[in-house]
């Protein structure tokens, strides 16, 4: 059996500039677990999940981030805090996902 076999060909895509709403919206709508988020020119730059959505929301809870900021260097908490409560696929996607030829 080959991949092109078994794999979906109508993709339903995203943004990295797409909001995380847009994502689960897409995601419930169209039945799936993951979507591929890709540049203006369509190159793969990495795949937001159920997973990465419930992750953010766990990882944005009060308790979480102060628990969290605890143990960061104070020049990071910024970025750390952005990345964990985020609006945006871009930054709470899996980037660089592993890939495999249709044949």
């Amino acid at each position: 059996m080959l991949v092109k076999d078994v794999m979906t060909t109508k993709v339903v895509k995203l943004s990295p500039d797409n909001s995380v709403r847009q994502a689960a919206k897409l995601m419930f709508d169209h039945h799936v677990s993951g979507v591929p988020v890709v540049d203006d020119d369509g190159r793969l730059l990495g795949v937001i999940s159920e997973g990465d959505l419930i992750r953010r929301a766990e990882l944005c809870s009060e308790a979480s981030v102060l628990m969290a900021d605890m143990a960061i260097d104070p020049d990071d908490r910024a970025n750390a805090f952005i990345r964990r409560c985020s609006w945006r696929v871009g930054d709470v996607m899996t980037a660089n996902p592993v890939t495999i030829e249709e044949v």
